[in-house]
Parts: C-alpha cells; sequence; structure tokens
C-alpha cells in the first residue's frame, strides 16, 4: 500500500473564502463558478490549506482582492508553492516565489505546473528576498510571508527594500504571542496596520506602507 499516494486521496477538499483547495482537477459541476481551484496535488512542501497560518494567508488575499491593484508579488518561503499559486489567480499579477528547502522546492515546481500557472510565477532557491534585476532591486506592490516570527523579524530591512510607497504586507505563522513583536518590527519601518485576522492561538497581520508615520528604532 502506498500510504503517501492514500493520504493524499483522502485529503478532501476545502473552501477558504473564494479558493477550493483540492489534489486533483474537479468537473465543473462539482465547484462553484466563483471559487477559484488550487490543485495541491503533493503534500510535502509545507501549504495544504489546512494550517491557521495559511488559511490566513488567503483569507487576508480576499480582504485586499477589490481594493488594491497588485501587478507584482513576491512569496517568501513558497513551501508547496499555494500561496504564489492563490495569488496569480486572484490578482492575474506577476509572482516571485522563494524557497530554501529542496523538496518543497520541487513541490512547488509541480504545483505550479498542475495549475497552469507557469507564465505568471517565477521560482528561485534562495533565502534573501533581495532580487536584483539589470542593477536595480525589484519593487513588489504585494509581499506575503508565511514563516515563523524570529525570520520574519531578521527580514524587515530587507523586506523595506523591495517595497514602493503603498506596499502590502501579508505576514502569518505568528503566534499570538509573537504578534506584537513582530508587528513593532514593521511599524518602526513605516507600515501600518490595517487587517488582523485571528484563527485559534495564530495571527495574520496585514500591513501597508505609510510613509508618513516613522517609528525611531
Amino acid at each position: 500500500l502506498d500510504w503517501t499516494k492514500e493520504s493524499e486521496n483522502s485529503r478532501p477538499p476545502i473552501t477558504i473564502s473564494r479558493f477550493r483547495i483540492i489534489n486533483k482537477k474537479e468537473n465543473n459541476h462539482t465547484s462553484k463558478n466563483s471559487t477559484l481551484p488550487i490543485i495541491i496535488k503533493y503534500t510535502n512542501g509545507f501549504g495544504t490549506g489546512q494550517h491557521p497560518s495559511t488559511s490566513g494567508c488567503l483569507k487576508a488575499m480576499e480582504k485586499i482582492y477589490k481594493k488594491s491593484l497588485i501587478k507584482n508579488a513576491i512569496d517568501i518561503g513558497t513551501g508547496s508553492g499555494i500561496l504564489a499559486i492563490a495569488i496569480a489567480k486572484l490578482f492575474k499579477s506577476n509572482v516571485v516565489a522563494t524557497e530554501i528547502d529542496r523538496n518543497a522546492y520541487l513541490t512547488a515546481i509541480k504545483n505550479i505546473k498542475i495549475n497552469k500557472v507557469n507564465n505568471n510565477i517565477s521560482l528561485f532557491s534562495f533565502k534573501s528576498p533581495t532580487i536584483v534585476i539589470k542593477g536595480k532591486i525589484k519593487k513588489y506592490d504585494l509581499i506575503v510571508i508565511n514563516i515563523i516570527p524570529k525570520l520574519l523579524i531578521n527580514l524587515c530591512k530587507e523586506i523595506n527594500k523591495i517595497t514602493n510607497k503603498n506596499s502590502l504586507l501579508i505576514l502569518s505563522g505568528i503566534n499570538i504571542c509573537d504578534a506584537s513583536r513582530v508587528s513593532l518590527s514593521y511599524r518602526r519601518i513605516g507600515f501600518g496596520i490595517i487587517n488582523i485576522i485571528y484563527q485559534e492561538e495564530w495571527v495574520t497581520l496585514t500591513m501597508q506602507k505609510i510613509n508618513y508615520v516613522r517609528y525611531n528604532s
């Protein structure tokens, strides 16, 4: 018995906001036309939609969807690729995805291909979010990061380099007890909180660059 395949086949669909997380292509009659299907076929990379930090990111995307024009986005620590795929499908934008874990990276490649968003997503295997193109640092309208709080805090100065004046951040992977420390580190570099999603003991923060707000280090 192939337990990996058995586990994959037994994983039920999950609906989060307008996203429907499935493990294989569905017939049109099984899903509403208003939902966006995301096929996550391989489970050895983090991100099946079952963890509150992942679903928090998907809900946060839905909340900014009608209010924000997203042309360029980056998903840092993409895992299975679920959030990068969601961004590409929801905003129809270009997405850079990064992942340093080899298994997760290979998983993301497969999931991006299955979801037919290859043309929208560029996947890179490195840690730093600062991507230099033709001698210039690329800026993003939306930055999504679902990793542990310590790394979120350590990356804040690098994140600041890749933002526009109105860039949006979705930060997740945050336990309630760490939310204040994470939010403060980004408020200090000019971001304000525009939305907070609580799920169980997990928090997802949506923040936006507010140039007239400055906090001392």
